[in-house]
């Protein structure tokens, strides 16, 4: 019964500290999501005007899935990466802006 009962203390103890460790990262992201936003736009931007396409996979990337992306920001996204949408590198970032925009989820 001892025994049992340190068990499952010992086990609960390392849930919650893993929840409080996953919370802190997932926080993290955020915080990083948030202070990088307008500077990954501007450097997207930047990309498009020198057509670098490495540069535009990069930050493209990085704002799709940035959970305070703007709608007229993913709209403008949108529009500059159709433009290049038939090259072989940026048919991810094509798919993943095309699937934000639209509201839906590929299969």
């Amino acid at each position: 019964m001892n025994s049992n009962f340190l068990f499952i203390s010992i086990w609960v103890g390392i849930s919650l500290m893993m929840i409080f460790v996953v919370r802190i990262i997932i926080l993290t992201w955020r915080k990083r999501d948030r202070k990088n936003y307008s500077k990954d736009l501007e450097k997207f931007k930047i990309a498009i005007d020198n057509y670098d396409l490495e540069q535009i996979n990069k930050y493209g990337r990085k704002l799709v899935w940035n959970q305070y992306l703007l709608d007229s920001d993913k709209s403008f996204i949108y529009d500059e990466v159709e433009k290049i949408k038939d090259l072989p590198r940026m048919s991810k970032l094509w798919n993943d802006i095309h699937y934000k925009k639209h509201g839906l989820e590929p299969f």
